[in-house]
């Protein structure tokens, strides 16, 4: 039981008897007045648990920037936009500058051909 003032308001004496410790409910026992003094209330097992875990700090850590931070990549990647699309940007350029490439390489080609066919037949 912890420690509590207690002062009986019909004959002022401070010494009490507990009679029910969950209602926190004390008896006077000179006068036998009878009174609830919420101190004295006996917690269950679930709320100390909770009072003590109350006193612990806690560090609560937010992962959503990083979470979203990724998720935005992602997205941005599938959109052409953000952080990915400059890949996507020289990605598309080498590409281009590829098919030019083929092109040209198909343009001799066809060139050479012809004049292979001008000189056979010329």
């Amino acid at each position: 039981m912890p420690q509590v003032e207690v002062v009986c308001s019909k004959c002022g004496s401070v010494e009490y008897r507990v009679i029910d410790a969950q209602k926190g409910e004390v008896m006077c026992p000179y006068c036998h007045n009878q009174w609830i003094v919420p101190e004295l209330i006996q917690k269950t097992e679930t709320e100390k648990f909770l009072e003590e875990q109350a006193k612990q700090p806690r560090i609560i850590q937010d992962n959503t920037t990083e979470t979203d931070d990724k998720l935005m990549d992602m997205v941005s990647g599938l959109a052409g936009t953000g952080p990915m699309r400059s890949l996507g940007r020289v990605a598309r350029t080498i590409l281009i500058v590829a098919g030019i490439i083929v092109i040209l390489l198909v343009a001799c080609l066809v060139i050479n051909i012809f004049g292979g066919l001008r000189a056979l037949f010329g």
